[in-house]
């Protein structure tokens, strides 16, 4: 352990109890040697570690050992002057986590040895690289990890970045695509809702007799006829026709100003009589349907009076004057209804 030359400054110390020194005489086949970060003897205990080598006689024997000692301040510095990044730390360890340089904080770290995380468990020994998400135990934040291998040492340099860091713009790109999207399908569920609304209403107009208001033929017939309504009526139909008297000649007298009104008042009249459940509908020109749920003959011909009584009681006002109007109302039933002669 006696130091025969050296570069450093003053009486040399005594290193025999270096490991540099001892791991040599222990170990008569050893190569390189690559020691653990220790305070210096001579100078103020700054960190660093010895790089050995033994120079052997020719039986084998040690006879010196070559040493450099590389003060830990220098990696610090070098790696805060060149690798650091905002969030990030990188690291000279030992495989059992061991600590020979760090940034940031190097002299709060250096020569303390780390609990490896979990994940490192997964890489069996000697594995040259390797990469893995972790939590950290120093700052307790989700890391992504890297290591690689220094060639020839069995030293690690480790590099470690910030998860939320890394993901950030990430997070901030995937937010406006959100943000984009969101906006886009609220586009769509409008245009979607108006043409929905849009159908509905010409499904609406298409059903409905454009001047009455009530069902036009072609939908009073189809709704008639329905599977739906051979249900609830049990195969019963009662249906009343109700034909405008003399209409031609109030077109004739009055103008067919006159004429739609007179059609548009009695279509009110009808549905003012009706159930929800029965159907009103313009047969064409001057003539009506009423499409009943009924089989009770005295319930039909109550219906049927109800309507040609209120037509004559509603007349239709046309400069000034009332112009009366009638009605004819025909009814017919199907056979497992009530029967025509009953009405």
């Amino acid at each position: 352990g006696r130091i025969v030359h050296w570069t450093g400054v003053g009486e040399p110390p005594d290193v025999a109890d270096r490991e540099y020194v001892g791991h040599h005489l222990r170990h008569p086949d050893s190569s390189l040697y690559v020691g653990e970060p220790q305070q210096s003897k001579t100078r103020d205990g700054r960190w660093f570690f010895g790089v050995s080598k033994a120079r052997r006689d020719e039986i084998g024997a040690v006879s010196q050992v070559v040493v450099a000692t590389i003060d830990l301040s220098v990696f610090g510095d070098s790696l805060g002057v060149r690798f650091a990044t905002s969030g990030g730390t990188l690291a000279i360890a030992s495989a059992d986590g061991l600590i020979y340089a760090r940034i940031p904080d190097n002299a709060r770290h250096v020569g303390k040895r780390l609990p490896l995380p979990p994940e490192a468990a997964h890489f069996p020994p000697g594995t040259p690289a390797g990469l893995f998400a972790t939590r950290s135990p120093l700052d307790e934040r989700q890391r992504v990890v890297a290591f690689r291998q220094l060639r020839g040492t069995p030293l690690y340099a480790v590099g470690s970045v910030d998860l939320g860091r890394v993901m950030a713009p990430w997070y901030e790109r995937l937010g406006l695509v959100i943000l984009l999207w969101l906006t886009i399908a609220a586009v769509v569920l409008v245009f979607a809702r108006r043409l929905a609304g849009a159908a509905r209403e010409h499904e609406t107009l298409a059903a409905v007799d454009g001047l009455t208001g009530v069902l036009n033929r072609r939908s009073l017939l189809g709704l008639a006829e329905s599977g739906e309504r051979r249900s609830e009526r049990g195969d019963a139909l009662t249906v009343l026709m109700i034909d405008v008297d003399h209409f031609k000649a109030i077109n004739d007298r009055y103008g067919h100003a006159c004429g739609d009104e007179a059609l548009r008042r009695i279509a009110g009249t009808l549905r003012a009589c009706c159930r929800q459940s029965d159907l009103v509908g313009r047969y064409g020109g001057e003539e009506f349907l009423i499409v009943l749920v009924e089989r009770e003959a005295s319930r039909v011909a109550s219906i049927a009076e109800r309507v040609r009584a209120n037509i004559a009681q509603r007349p239709v006002s046309m400069d000034r004057r009332a112009i009366s109007m009638s009605a004819s109302v025909g009814v017919a039933c199907s056979e497992s209804a009530v029967g025509q002669q009953d009405i």
